[in-house]
């Protein structure tokens, strides 16, 4: 008899890499990318003026009426930004009821970018998530990024499960085993996490991550480090060493059934 797999999820953050695709061109691909387990589909806008995030409301728009109207695939937008970004332009694509929202808890320097995210702009945006039933996913890049977000739990701001992408970055938090390990021991209890990783990686430490009880988060938006790479064989890799372990992906439904997203 065939053991049962394990399951997981599997993220697509598709929209990276020196070409910017369309709109309707991220759709597709995230369609054609759930025949191989993608569950939920990162989405953000990149203007074509100056190739930074967006929150122009269109184009996000655009993007859950589309992947409604042909996939279950769950759809996840930014309410992070830079200096640039306004509070208002941040929650505004909110109004369109994503099924989570990824915020990042603090301010950091990636690159040439400061990433500003002040307090303030993050208890608002938890407060208006929780009013459209948006679940929350935190993006954090530090160890201090983590111990904040267990302090809004302690404060009662948030409700189970919590869920976490961690990102690992040479810049910021080299993606090891090491590391992995150590943050993996700060999370809360009732937390469901991503593994991201900013530029190369080997495979070890997705099957730590899988290992731990982890999930995947993969695309161009995350691997931007110059290889000829597609978000379909970023797929295909992450496949191979899960099902090599396994595991299989979990489906949208069972997707919103372990994240605690009602549908």
């Amino acid at each position: 008899m065939k053991p049962d797999l394990r399951k997981f999820i599997l993220m697509l953050a598709p929209v990276g890499g020196k070409e910017i695709p369309s709109t309707f061109e991220v759709i597709e691909e995230a369609v054609r990318l759930r025949i191989k387990g993608v569950s939920v589909l990162h989405f953000q806008s990149i203007s074509s003026e100056d190739k930074q995030l967006s929150y122009n409301i269109e184009p996000y728009s655009q993007a859950i009426a589309w992947l409604r109207e042909s996939s279950d695939i769950l759809m996840e937008f930014p309410a992070w930004g830079t200096l640039k970004h306004s509070l208002e332009e941040r929650v505004a694509p909110l109004v369109l009821k994503p099924d989570f929202i990824e915020i990042i808890p603090g301010s950091i320097n990636l690159g040439d970018q400061v990433i500003y995210n002040p307090l303030s702009y993050i208890d608002f945006i938890i407060q208006v998530s929780s009013e459209v039933f948006v679940k929350p996913v935190f993006n954090v890049f530090s160890p201090s990024m983590l111990i904040y977000v267990r302090n809004l739990i302690d404060r009662g701001k948030l409700n189970p499960p919590y869920i976490f992408t961690l990102t690992f970055t040479e810049e910021y938090f080299p993606p090891t085993i090491d590391n992995l390990l150590y943050i993996y021991k700060l999370l809360p209890q009732n937390s469901k996490w991503f593994l991201s990783v900013k530029g190369k990686t080997s495979g070890s430490l997705f099957a730590v991550a899988l290992e731990l009880g982890g999930n995947i988060r993969v695309g161009l938006e995350d691997w931007c480090d110059g290889q000829d790479l597609t978000n379909e064989r970023l797929v295909t890799e992450v496949l191979r060493i899960a099902t090599s372990l396994g595991f299989e992906p979990a489906t949208p439904k069972e997707t919103s059934e372990i994240l605690g997203k009602v549908m």
